[in-house]
């Protein structure tokens, strides 16, 4: 099953240029059962690194289970003053 995942913030310099290159958008081939959790390791990102998952303009929590072709956008939390 194929995603599209988008990183914003500071996530995009978390993952490895040399796997995934340097676009906006990367494609991901996951299991049919893959939950949020899942990608992340996919990824090696740290949950802690993690704000906001968007897939399909709703918000989802870490045990969100993928559809083909979802289209997930990742955050870093957020912090200001």
């Amino acid at each position: 099953m194929k995603i599209h995942v988008s990183l914003h913030d500071t996530l995009k310099s978390k993952i490895n240029p040399k796997t995934y290159g340097d676009k906006d958008v990367i494609y991901i081939i996951i299991n049919p059962d893959s939950s949020v959790n899942d990608l992340l390791k996919a990824l090696r990102l740290s949950p802690k690194l993690i704000g906001l998952v968007i897939v399909n303009g709703r918000q989802v929590g870490p045990d969100y289970q993928f559809s083909d072709q979802d289209r997930v956008d990742l955050f870093s939390p957020l912090a200001g003053g």
